[in-house]
């Protein structure tokens, strides 16, 4: 993946202008290889089935993330679109499995509460109820939709127990900042990806420097080619105005509103002092201690007697 401008004020995943030359054997085609095509690209495309069946204007960052392929992490800022773009990959996931010839795929979904999970489950009962209009779901509650063929989507309370027993096609944690005992929960999400070889997909918001997503980006994860990693500051959201961001800095103070606004970890939320002026102040590894040149000894006459010799010690 190319090189990511952070700085940039507007989102740099926004594609070039489009060719007209390109689509000219496009414009050539009847309606009915027309709607063919779009039938075929939706099924192997979650941007077109976004658009064209659910109904869905994307930003072009979102665009990227629906197109990655593999294990995916995504830290951004507050109100970019994540939990609409998350509920989106799972409801296509599932909604085109019966096509791809795997009908009993199962996206599990894990978020830090009942009511976080309820909220992506809605989101994409809604993409999916647009894009299929005549399908009648074989299960729908809160937190499970399934469809005819078998296809699910789970949600699930951030608890490492909840996760055990699912077989899944596609893992995904939500607000993965705020999930408690990330790591065993990890730990059990992990082997349900083992016999499908399915994507885990990690989004949240920086937290503090134990966040699941920090060595992915910053630590010790940070050059594994396993990983996709899209890095998405609000001010490339054009939802978003520039006064409401200003007012937050001014608020917030840079730290904070880096955290929160800029996908920043460069507020901890623990601990007396910041991470970095804590690093800067240790000794390099290969630091040593400069041994003492020992003291001259000090000769007493003895003419000087008992007395000077004592008191030559008590003043040392």
């Amino acid at each position: 993946m190319s090189i990511i401008d952070l700085d940039s004020d507007t989102d740099p995943y926004a594609s070039a202008p489009r060719d007209p030359a390109r689509y000219d054997k496009l414009a050539k085609l009847g309606r009915a290889e027309k709607k063919l095509l779009l039938d075929e690209l939706c099924i192997v495309d979650p941007v077109a089935w976004a658009k064209a069946r659910a109904g869905f204007d994307l930003d072009p960052w979102q665009k990227a993330f629906l197109r990655a392929k593999g294990n995916t992490a995504v830290v951004a800022g507050r109100r970019v679109g994540k939990t609409a773009v998350v509920a989106l990959r799972a409801a296509h996931h599932i909604a085109v499995a019966a096509e791809l010839g795997v009908p009993d795929r199962t996206a599990l979904v894990i978020a830090p509460s009942l009511r976080q999970a309820t909220e992506t489950t809605r989101a994409a009962r809604a993409a999916l109820a647009k894009a299929l209009p005549d399908v009648e779901f074989a299960s729908d509650n809160k937190l499970q939709i399934e469809l005819p063929w078998g296809a699910r989507l789970i949600a699930l309370p951030g608890e490492a127990s909840t996760s055990r027993g699912f077989t899944a096609s596609m893992a995904i944690a939500e607000e993965s900042q705020s999930l408690e005992h990330a790591d065993e929960i990890f730990a059990t999400i992990a082997p349900t990806l083992a016999t499908t070889g399915g994507p885990l997909i990690v989004v949240g918001t920086p937290m503090d420097y134990q966040d699941v997503l920090y060595p992915i980006f910053e630590g010790e994860a940070v050059h594994d080619p396993s990983w996709s990693r899209f890095r998405i500051p609000t001010r490339w959201c054009p939802r978003v105005p520039r006064s409401f961001l200003e007012e937050q800095r001014r608020l917030l103070g840079e730290m904070i509103y880096a955290r929160e606004f800029e996908a920043q970890w460069s507020a901890p939320t623990s601990g007396m002092f910041d991470r970095d002026l804590l690093t800067a102040a240790l000794l390099p590894n290969d630091f040593t201690f400069a041994a003492p040149s020992p003291a001259p000894a000090r000769v007493h006459p003895t003419s000087q007697g008992l007395g000077a010799a004592i008191a030559a010690a008590v003043i040392s």
